[in-house]
Formats: structure tokens, sequence, C-alpha cells
């Protein structure tokens, strides 16, 4: 469709090959091979996901939902900017008791709040937003003082939830059944105010990741001449199309003239 978004990657392959991918993609890894639970990925199914655009520097920052997914027996995928070597090592740890696989925020700034709330669309979460005062010794110390119902309901608060979440070497890949129709229609908004070209290109590719409009055609590794050439190649296809979806389709020149009179 017009808001599809074609990628051009080259990589150590026998030949070329189109990636459509399902669901809901960013540019975020696995930090450590321990993670990995099958195949060359982390699989989880039925998670629970917490968004923040902080680090996690100490362990107790996150123990409360570890603890208590733990007791559920659910999944637990964390997106946070940084970790300390002491929070993966006991995250790693208590990887035999549960199932957790902590990933970086992809890009930075502006661009980085703007995927984190695409996520929490995406999944129901809540943001915890560090830029708006969002802690988390604050949110530990109201859970505290609750018990029972009260701390469940809260707690529940703070997770989203995801059909799947496949986090390979090089991305994280989200299933989820939430609505975000009213998400894409803010989006869509933006792109009929904006006159920064910027943005609009930035906007466009968050609604097409939101969609799972994206597609990764794969070269094999070749000369700079020969990636050059073939990336021209797929990227003139691919705008002609959008064009062609855009505009309409002439059938000829000729033809065209031949209309007119």
């Amino acid at each position: 469709g017009e808001s599809g978004i074609l990628n051009v990657i080259h990589k150590d392959a026998s030949g070329v090959s189109a990636d459509f991918c399902e669901g809901y993609k960013v540019d975020t890894g696995l930090i450590k091979k321990d993670f990995i639970n099958v195949g060359a990925n982390c699989i989880l199914d039925n998670a629970k996901i917490i968004v923040t655009n902080r680090s996690v520097t100490k362990i107790e920052e996150i123990l409360p939902f570890m603890d208590y997914l733990h007791k559920l027996k659910v999944p637990l995928v964390i997106v946070a900017s940084g970790y300390t070597e002491e929070v993966i090592a006991t995250i790693v740890k208590n990887l035999p008791k549960m199932s957790v696989c902590p990933v970086l925020a992809p890009a930075s700034g502006d661009m980085k709040n703007s995927f984190l709330e695409d996520i929490c669309a995406l999944t129901g979460a809540t943001f915890l937003n560090g830029e708006e005062d969002m802690y988390f010794e604050d949110f530990i110390q109201k859970y505290k003082s609750l018990s029972g119902d009260d701390a469940s309901d809260y707690i529940e608060e703070f997770f989203g939830d995801a059909d799947k979440i496949t986090v390979s070497k090089d991305d994280m890949k989200i299933m989820s059944s939430t609505d975000i129709s009213n998400h894409i229609e803010s989006l869509e908004t933006i792109l009929k105010t904006s006159e920064d070209d910027m943005i609009n290109e930035f906007t466009k590719k968050r609604i097409a990741l939101l969609k799972g409009s994206i597609v990764d055609i794969i070269f094999p590794i070749l000369t700079n001449a020969e990636s050059s050439f073939n990336y021209d190649r797929y990227d003139d296809s691919f705008r002609a199309t959008l064009s062609a979806l855009k505009y309409g389709v002439n059938v000829g020149g000729g033809k065209t003239y031949l209309n007119a009179y």
C-alpha cells in the first residue's frame, strides 16, 4: 500500500529473497546470547512488556515486576535505554526460574520516545517516561504500600500485553491484537498538518511499522557498484508502484493523446 516501506539489505546470503514483516518490527536485538531459547532467537508467547526511556541501574527497580510475573509464570520483556552489568547478570542468573528478555530502546532522543510510545500503544503498556518524572522509585514505594488486589491492579497498569515477541540478533518483532486504529489516526493527522519533510518521513515510517507494511529485499553481499545498482533498481520499482497507487497508471503515451482527442 501507499504507507509501505521497502528496505534493501545486504547479507551473507546465497540469493535474492524477500522478507515480509509480520507484526511490529524495530531495530533492537538481543543483548546477550544467554537469552536465546529457540534457534537463534528469544521467543516469548503471551508475554508482558514494560517500557521506559530510563536506564535500569539497579535490579531493585524491576524486581517487583519480575517477582509478580514469576508467581504467575508469565514471561517478561523489558525495553529500556540501558542496563548495568549487574542488572543483566542478575537477570541471566534467574533465567532458569523465569523467562525474561531485556532489550535496548530503539533509536535516540525524540525518535526513541516516539518508538516507545508506539510500542505502548501497540501493547497497552504505560510509558515510564523519565522526562515526565516517572521513576521506578516512586512506583516501588506506592506498590509496597498496597496489598492484595489493590497491589495487583496497580502493577498490572504498567504492563503491556503481546501475543508473541521475537527478539533476534538484529531486531524485535511484536505480535499484538490490541486495537491501534486511534493511534494510527493521530499519526495520520500529523501528516496532514505538518509541513516538515523530516517529521513527515519519520511519521510515515512509524505508521508503516505499526501496520506491518515492511518488506526487506535481501541481497547477497556484493561489490559497492553492484550493491548500489541493486538498491537503485528496486528503489525505482518501489517508488513507481507507489506513484501508480496514488495517481493511477497510463497504459502508454499514445493512448493518453488518443483519449485527449
